[in-house]
């Protein structure tokens, strides 16, 4: 527990460890769940520094860990028994826990980067999604999804463009849910010799409600958590950005335009 906020942890039937960070005061009653990427050794506590940006804002935030994270199950059985597919069932389970359990006024998700797709598909046919957030998202080829194939078996649908067919740009054009898509600048990892994987989800999935906005990815270049030495500013860029595009004009940032290089996009189409 923090002085500014209290942390509840469950484990669901799925085995996904869920940890709900509340706020002592000024609850708004709108929660964002988080969805982070395709580590096999992250864990769900990691990201409490960021999301504390939320609670301090009044949101509830909620992080989880998917089967077989968070546990100290071998890196070998993560790949061997879980995939892409596994993730996306433990988000869902998770967002139906959430909304039984703080049936919030507002609910939004957040992914970086292959939390992205999980959490594309996760709310894929939801009307009670107010929100999503795309951090430095990944792509993956279709096959990954279509054929459920575990971490140890979609390496060779990996290589080269294969993620420029993935059926996550068409998912998130049909949908209606606001989405913001944020890109890092100096990202090696999603912005490849075939293409930039995060503009590539703002002009494929082209709809009105989609927004696209960039900020310097620093050092750190794609990660959003780690030991680099600029990992908190760069926490805080994302969060104030979402923060704002969420509608609390009161957490305004401290960085500037140039700094940031901010694009607010938005399609009237």
């Amino acid at each position: 527990m923090s002085g500014r906020y209290t942390v509840e942890t469950v484990t669901l039937d799925g085995g996904s460890i869920v940890s709900s960070l509340m706020p002592v005061a000024g609850y708004n009653g709108n929660v964002l769940m988080f969805c982070y990427g395709g580590s096999f050794t992250f864990s769900r506590y990691k990201t409490f520094p960021f999301l504390e940006w939320f609670t301090d804002a009044g949101w509830g935030a909620v992080a989880f860990d998917y089967y077989g994270m968070g546990v100290g199950l071998p890196e070998e059985k993560i790949k061997k028994y879980t995939g892409l597919f596994t993730r996306v069932r433990d988000a869902q389970h998770v967002l139906m826990y959430v909304r039984k359990k703080f049936n919030p006024n507002r609910f939004v998700v957040m992914g970086h980067s292959m939390g992205c797709p999980v959490a594309i598909h996760a709310v894929a046919g939801r009307s009670d999604i107010d929100g999503l957030i795309l951090s430095a998202p990944a792509a993956y080829a279709r096959e990954v999804i279509d054929r459920c194939l575990t971490f140890e078996n979609w390496k060779p649908f990996l290589e080269g463009g294969s993620w420029q067919n993935s059926e996550t740009f068409g998912v998130v054009k049909d949908m209606t849910i606001p989405c913001h898509i944020i890109r890092y600048r100096g990202d090696t990892v999603v912005n490849t010799a075939s293409g930039d994987i995060p503009a590539a989800y703002f002009n494929r999935a082209a709809r009105k409600g989609l927004q696209l906005s960039t900020i310097d990815g620093g050092k750190g270049g794609h990660k959003l958590f780690g030991d680099s030495p600029d990992t908190f500013a760069k926490q805080q860029k994302v969060a104030v950005m979402a923060l704002e595009w969420l509608g609390e004009k009161d957490w305004g940032s401290d960085y500037t335009e140039e700094e940031a290089a901010v694009q607010e996009i938005l399609l009237s189409c």
